[in-house]
């Protein structure tokens, strides 16, 4: 090809895009084309880191008032982060649960790593066989959220968190 195929072809795509510019414009303004950029949606990383954060501060928040700010499985350090008690799996139904997370000091979090029978009979002592019993069952469900899900979901911890530090209108039975 050489450089006046090359200008010829440039001018004939020129063309073609005025014809349909015009054809759109002569239809009306719902379909005249949009200018500027279209705005991005956030990538799901971005949604579930947003969601872990908010997630995790309502948890501390949330067992700080409960334990004295200390570590909901030693009692002895302060809380630091968040904690599954039922760890999460890829697909767990159970891990987005705020009942499965607890605030936690980061060698609780950490010694449970290779001590998983020692600290699931904590988790009962602690909470219950009850109340693990049911957790266990919720994370053999299998969920695939979506974008919307963790949208709404850190609205609703977000909204939570601020319940409890006294800043918005929720009433804390719904906490």
């Amino acid at each position: 090809m050489d450089f006046t195929e090359i200008k010829a072809k440039r001018a004939r795509a020129a063309e073609r895009k005025a014809k349909k510019d015009a054809k759109r414009a002569s239809l009306g303004p719902k379909f005249a084309k949009k200018k500027g950029k279209r705005k991005k949606l956030p990538g799901l990383t971005k949604l579930r880191r947003e969601c872990w954060k908010a997630l995790s501060l309502y948890v501390r928040a949330r067992d700080a008032e409960r334990n004295q700010g200390l570590c909901m499985i030693c009692s002895e350090k302060p809380i630091t982060l968040g904690y599954h008690l039922i760890p999460a799996g890829s697909g767990s139904a159970a891990k987005w649960d705020h009942l499965n997370v607890v605030g936690a000091c980061r060698d609780c979090n950490c010694g449970e790593f290779n001590r998983r029978v020692k600290y699931a009979y904590i988790h009962i002592q602690l909470f219950g066989l009850e109340y693990m019993t049911a957790l266990e069952a919720k994370s053999r469900t299998l969920v695939q959220y979506k974008r919307h899900d963790f949208i709404s979901m850190t609205a609703d911890f977000s909204a939570r968190l601020a319940a409890l530090k006294g800043e918005a209108d929720i009433p804390k039975q719904a906490i």
